[in-house]
């Protein structure tokens, strides 16, 4: 199984696994330039993590001062790596063992500050993700979605009430930073 690092804050330079298949984890560079723009403001916000493989993201997260992790992963070898990381790592996490779609559409759920999502690139879900995420129970006007796609992804339609307010390429990886148009 691969390791990888955790870049910065209280777990900086432990190690966790990511099995080798079915995911292609965020890489280092990709992971340190999300949380350098996201900065200090993650400190004490929850954090939700879709598709959440290793928990590589929503681990750093923790690591950097988020005050609440969750990680929804529906692939039975990822969830057990990800199980591994929490245990072996001692931190506090709540693992959601289901599929994104269905977490998503669930009626009732407290609003989390950063949801971050990585589906696989290869798939033509974004923005069907995207506009479940904009009516699920999960967000709300402060929210910020993240999205990890190929950069050959053209985001062609934006479900409203959705804003992209940045997006930044690394190699194949496009980051695209969403937030919620004030009304």
């Amino acid at each position: 199984m691969p390791t990888l690092r955790i870049i910065s804050g209280s777990l900086k330079g432990r190690k966790i696994t990511a099995p080798k298949s079915p995911i292609e984890p965020t890489k280092g560079i990709v992971k340190e330039s999300l949380f350098n723009i996201i900065g200090s403001d993650i400190s004490g916000k929850s954090f939700l993590d879709l598709y959440s493989g290793s928990g590589n993201v929503a681990i750093e997260a923790y690591s950097r001062g988020a005050g609440f992790i969750t990680m929804v992963e529906s692939n039975p070898i990822c969830v057990k790596a990800l199980q591994n990381n929490i245990n072996s790592l001692q931190i506090k996490g709540n693992i959601i063992v289901e599929d994104v779609f269905l977490y998503l559409q669930k009626k009732s759920g407290t609003p989390f500050d950063y949801i971050f999502a990585d589906p696989p690139y290869d798939d033509k879900i974004h923005h069907h993700l995207l506009s479940t995420l904009v009516i699920s129970s999960f967000v709300n006007q402060s929210t910020i979605i993240i999205l990890e796609s190929s950069s050959k992804l053209e985001i062609k339609e934006i479900p409203p009430p959705l804003l992209l307010s940045d997006q930044r390429k690394y190699g194949i990886t496009l980051l695209s930073f969403f937030s919620i148009k004030q009304v």
